[in-house]
């Protein structure tokens, strides 16, 4: 059984979490703080005019397509990483219909920020999309594994623990397709966390980032030997 914006009690089980609640406990702890999508946690920052062409995104978007890091090269992975920032900073000023698409996008590609981002926009029908629980707890479900901020997984256990019982299996075969199609790990994507002084931070990126670094790096010293200097 598959729960949404009818299902009277699952509903119910949210709102008991209190919908404005949660929305300032998200929007506070784990999107507003600390966030290295951001320059900086100003508002200036957050609704900078500083933009990228997301045509290519939108195009990925509306064919599917959920491309790996094993499949990119540096150019193309740092233009995901751009992605990221101006997703980041449209959800962060409000602009939720213009974030969604962009967001689901890079939560199909393991990215477990936009994960909880588009967790939060289907849970209170942001952005134009329609109400969704369920989608809401797939999502957050995902982003809640493995290395992750604390607040997701904080979150997810918390909406987890008001689920009735009968309801329970077909709400956990749900959260665990998310995290078999969407998983970090099974999209190439690595997660860390780390600590400065008081400051804490959180960074997703492609596992292949290295190992590209690494060839490019090769290939340019092989560019720049002489035939004579070769041992064959």
């Amino acid at each position: 059984m598959i729960f949404d914006t009818d299902d009277e009690i699952l509903n119910s089980v949210i709102k008991r979490l209190g919908n404005a609640a949660l929305a300032a406990f998200l929007v506070a702890s784990s999107f507003a703080q600390d966030d290295s999508e951001l320059p900086s946690n100003t508002l200036a920052a957050a609704t900078s005019e500083r933009s990228y062409d997301i045509d290519k995104i939108e195009e990925l978007f509306v064919e599917g397509e959920r491309p790996t890091g094993a499949e990119m090269d540096l150019l193309e992975m740092d233009r995901v990483y751009r992605w990221k920032e101006t997703a980041a900073r449209s959800f962060k000023s409000g602009q939720y219909e213009k974030a969604f698409p962009q967001l689901l996008f890079l939560a199909r590609m393991g990215f477990k920020d936009s994960q909880a981002r588009v967790g939060f926009i289907y849970l209170h029908g942001l952005g134009g999309q329609k109400k969704s629980n369920m989608e809401a707890l797939g999502w957050l479900g995902v982003a809640s594994i493995g290395e992750t901020r604390p607040a997701y997984r904080n979150m997810f256990k918390q909406m987890m623990a008001q689920i009735p019982s009968e309801h329970r299996v077909s709400v956990d075969a749900h959260v665990q397709s998310y995290r078999d199609k969407y998983g970090a790990d099974k999209m190439g994507i690595q997660c860390t966390r780390s600590r400065t002084g008081h400051i804490s931070k959180f960074l997703c990126r492609y596992s292949a980032e290295m190992d590209q670094h690494m060839i490019r790096l090769m290939m340019l010293r092989a560019s720049t030997l002489d035939d004579t200097t070769l041992p064959w």
